[in-house]
């Protein structure tokens, strides 16, 4: 019965923060970090609670993918530290191989939100033409750090998104994938 207590708050809670996050994220465009160190402390208490020792493991691997990963685009400016410390926290939740499939589907929830808005603040041609240059200059430079092209600052482009929304959308598609989900109600008493 406490194997089923914990699933079940592993399947609502990591989303319940996720959304508080994003709420967050788009009001006060951060994300704190109370939340992201509660998150992370959750993930792995409940893991460790569900699978013993080798749950801190099955934490650490999902924290590590989802910080590593992320770390490379918060270094270039292109999201906060918040971000990359909250998909670490749902890797916590998550483990290495749900966390690998989490970042991959925020990563094209967070590309699929930037083109909209680009495509709403009339940037998407400036953009293209930047990345137009930028790929230009890659093939005569060879060069990945010679070559970028940041937007101006008053180009559509260089408006910051929360980017909290697009782990959110992530993260519970990838759950909802893995059948974290279904397997909760399967695992409800009359169901």
């Amino acid at each position: 019965m406490l194997e089923v207590v914990i699933q079940i708050l592993v399947a609502v809670l990591l989303p319940v923060i996720l959304i508080a996050a994003s709420w967050i994220d788009l009001k006060q465009h951060r994300i704190p970090n109370f939340l992201t160190l509660s998150a992370l402390i959750a993930g792995v208490s409940l893991q460790l609670l569900l699978q013993g020792w080798s749950g801190i493991m099955y934490s650490l691997g999902g924290m590590a993918i989802g910080f590593l990963i992320f770390i490379p685009f918060y270094i270039k400016g292109g999201m906060g530290a918040g971000d990359v410390k909250l998909m670490a926290a749902a890797g916590a939740f998550l483990g290495f191989e749900d966390t690998l499939l989490a970042v991959g589907l925020t990563l094209f929830a967070g590309s699929i939100m930037g083109v909209f808005l680009l495509v709403i603040l009339g940037g998407i041609k400036s953009a293209m033409h930047r990345y137009y240059s930028t790929l230009k200059q890659l093939m005569y430079t060879h060069s990945i750090d010679l070559s970028y092209i940041p937007p101006p600052s008053d180009d559509a482009a260089s408006v910051k998104f929360p980017y909290a929304a697009a782990i959110c959308i992530g993260t519970i598609a990838a759950m909802w994938y893995q059948s974290m989900f279904v397997n909760l109600v399967k695992q409800l008493p009359g169901v």
